[in-house]
C-alpha cells in the first residue's frame, strides 16, 4: 500500500529487495537437490533468490530476494 501511495501506477514496475538471515547449515536443504526448490520458488513468484557463496566468510547467513513487491513478498513467504 505504501509503495502504491508513493509510486502510483508504477508501483508494480519498481524493483525491491529484502534479505533474510537463514543459518548456513539450512541452505542446502532449502535450495534442494541441484537448486530445485529455489528454482521452483523463482518460477512461481518471478523473484530472484540469491544464496551467499559458502566460501565467503562475511554475511554467510544472508539470503537476498529481489523483484517486484508482490513477487518478493510471495517468495519470502515460501522461504519462511
Amino acid at each position: 500500500v505504501l509503495l502504491e501511495h508513493l509510486a502510483g501506477n508504477l508501483a508494480s514496475a519498481i524493483t525491491v529487495s529484502t534479505q533474510l538471515d537463514i543459518a548456513p547449515q539450512h541452505h542446502l536443504f532449502m535450495m534442494g537437490r541441484n537448486g530445485s526448490n529455489i528454482k521452483h520458488i523463482m518460477q512461481r513468484t518471478g523473484a530472484q533468490v540469491h544464496f551467499p557463496d559458502p566460501n565467503c566468510p562475511q554475511k554467510k547467513s544472508t539470503v537476498y530476494v529481489q523483484g517486484t513487491i508482490d513477487s518478493v513478498c510471495l517468495a519470502r513467504q515460501y522461504l519462511m
